[in-house]
């Protein structure tokens, strides 16, 4: 099979990150515990005064936490041993802007979903009493907004993992993510459905749940990169 007709097996992707959760619960929920911690000591100064100020440092810490945290699922998914403590690795000041340059990059990317559900949006709401002509166009115009997001999101999915991988620069990650998620759209939306049934079923458990499903959802990002990435 070569890599332009490779497709991406759904269920046993799945089923290997489950095996790659055993012994690595704890590293994960430290990562995360460290960065709740600084979230809360933020949180408290932010009431002291200066709360623009310590916004802008919240959010660099949702920025960091979310590179710990996947890169630790990329390591895992790629049989390598991981600790808390690795984390310095991947906190650089270089792999920091490139991952921001990536959210601008693909905010950029999505403007012609935005334009395209502002025109449905027009043409709904801006007649003083619209046509079921009009209403029925400006939903469809919704429903292509709805596909390109999609399929714009499922293309864009890896992404981050090749900035934080590979170390990309942010226009080298979107090709790379492009390339990488040619022909593997459905299985990848399939992925991402799965993802969400278990965090839907591991909210009916009050969140208890997530000490192995949270580590379970990032391996799952890790092995499908890991997956993927031969064909970048």
């Amino acid at each position: 099979m070569t890599l332009s007709t490779y497709s991406l097996p759904v269920t046993e992707t799945v089923k290997t990150a489950w095996a790659k959760v055993h012994g690595v619960k704890g590293s994960i929920w430290a990562v995360i515990g460290i960065f709740f911690v600084i979230q809360l000591i933020l949180g408290i100064c932010s009431n002291l005064g200066a709360q623009a100020f310590f916004s802008i440092l919240s959010s660099i810490v949702q920025v960091l936490t979310g590179m710990s945290l996947v890169y630790l699922g990329v390591r895992r998914a790629q049989d390598a041993p991981i600790q808390y403590k690795m984390i310095k690795e991947i906190l650089t000041l270089r792999t920091f802007l490139f991952i921001v340059g990536l959210y601008i990059l693909q905010i950029i990317i999505f403007i012609p979903a935005g334009i395209v559900a502002g025109i449905g949006i027009y043409l709904v709401q801006a007649q003083a009493e619209p046509s079921t002509g009009m209403q029925i166009v400006g939903g469809l115009f919704y429903l292509a907004a709805a596909i390109i997001f999609v399929f714009l999101s499922v293309r864009l999915w890896l992404g981050y993992g090749a900035v934080i991988d590979k170390q990309l620069n942010p226009w080298e990650a979107v090709k790379f993510s492009f390339k990488s998620t040619e022909g593997n759209v459905w299985n990848l939306i399939g992925i991402m459905i799965i993802n969400v049934l278990i965090i839907f079923v591991s909210a009916l458990t009050l969140g208890i749940a997530f000490i192995w499903t949270m580590p379970w959802l990032l391996i799952i990002y890790g092995e499908t990169y890991k997956r993927l990435a031969a064909r970048g």
